[in-house]
């Protein structure tokens, strides 16, 4: 049995290469809601745990945390010749305890980087004197002591987070899972699988709605989704999954009250396979994918909304640029845009 430990859309996507493509058993250890409801929905078997949060309101909760991660380990009752994935380096510490618990007990645990930028974040050095990196210092401190995991952090989006480096994998014999395939072609496997099972109904452009309003002007982002949207263009549209909505994206969200929407819980890139047209966000990394499809013409907004920093916007078109072979459109304004959605290939 092969046992991925994720909780991002691509582990859903590697599980579906796994399951469908090497026809494979597998089961996705989860916590995430909306995985676990496409999981329910498309047959494929999971092991839901408890979500319990970390922070400096709830330091206490860490006694639980590890706990009940050791106890879903006795639960899951792995065999000798099960397998582990850890498909990522960042924001997942229960998933880096899970990974390092399991290699420690002599089972086989892979490292897949599955995010198709590469996972390109960047080491970081923080000022101690910052409130955000006091904060999450505090819990780097926490997770070592008490979870054991040598934690470092990253930046990207303009926020620092923590993660894990090669250290870490070598010091718990975590090896890199080479299949000779890259993450694009495995994720393109996997959906060409489901090919003839998405019918996403008739649209010319898919909206591939942006949710991380803090790293670009929410009136700009809105203004501009408004003028898309006067484009004689028949739309379809998918949020960004979120178990709960704050005041902000609910408001947010309302701009697309009168454009078809496609479930949430499924991954925009297995709508990839099944539609001709145009694929649009600012900077989701299903653009990436997206631009691997002949027959999607892939439209990045980057240049049409206001950056709070002009860096994180360079390395977004660095990224979009090097990721997609220089296929991935980034309109200069928004003539240009109307006239990539009008034109029919």
């Amino acid at each position: 049995m092969n046992y991925i430990l994720g909780g991002s859309y691509k582990s859903l996507l590697f599980a579906l290469y796994l399951k469908n493509v090497l026809e494979e058993k597998t089961t996705i250890v989860t916590y995430k809601l909306h995985i676990i409801e496409f999981c329910q929905k498309q047959n494929i078997d999971y092991i839901k745990f408890d979500n319990i949060k970390i922070n400096l309101l709830s330091i206490h909760n860490i006694f639980s945390l590890r706990k009940m991660l050791n106890d879903l380990i006795l639960e899951i009752n792995p065999k000798k010749e099960d397998v582990f994935f850890l498909p990522g380096n960042a924001k997942a510490h229960k998933f880096f305890y899970l990974a390092k618990e399991l290699s420690k007990k002599g089972y086989k645990t892979w490292y897949k980087m599955l995010d198709l930028d590469g996972g390109d974040f960047q080491r970081y050095k923080p000022p101690w004197y910052k409130p955000v990196i006091f904060k999450s210092g505090i819990l780097k401190v926490l997770f070592k002591i008490f979870l054991d995991l040598d934690l470092v952090y990253y930046y990207a989006s303009e926020h620092p987070f923590l993660g894990i480096d090669n250290s870490f994998l070598k010091k718990y014999h975590i090896e890199q899972y080479d299949s000779n395939h890259s993450s694009e072609e495995l994720i393109y496997e996997a959906l060409e699988t489901y090919k003839k099972e998405i019918k996403p109904g008739k649209f010319n452009c898919f909206i591939v709605a942006d949710d991380c309003c803090d790293t670009f002007n929410q009136k700009s982002l809105e203004s501009l989704w408004k003028n898309i949207l006067d484009v004689p263009v028949a739309f379809a549209y998918k949020k960004h999954p979120a178990p709960k909505r704050n005041k902000n994206e609910i408001k947010y969200y309302n701009i697309f009250k009168d454009v078809q929407e496609l479930p949430e819980y499924l991954p925009a890139e297995m709508f990839f396979s099944s539609i001709k047209g145009s694929v649009i966000s600012v900077c989701s990394s299903a653009l990436i994918t997206a631009s691997k499809f002949p027959n999607i013409k892939t439209i990045s907004l980057l240049e049409l909304v206001k950056w709070k920093s002009e860096e994180n916007k360079n390395k977004w078109k660095k990224t979009f640029m090097k990721t997609s072979n220089n296929k991935i459109l980034i309109p200069k304004n928004f003539d240009d845009l109307k006239e990539l959605l009008l034109k029919v290939d």
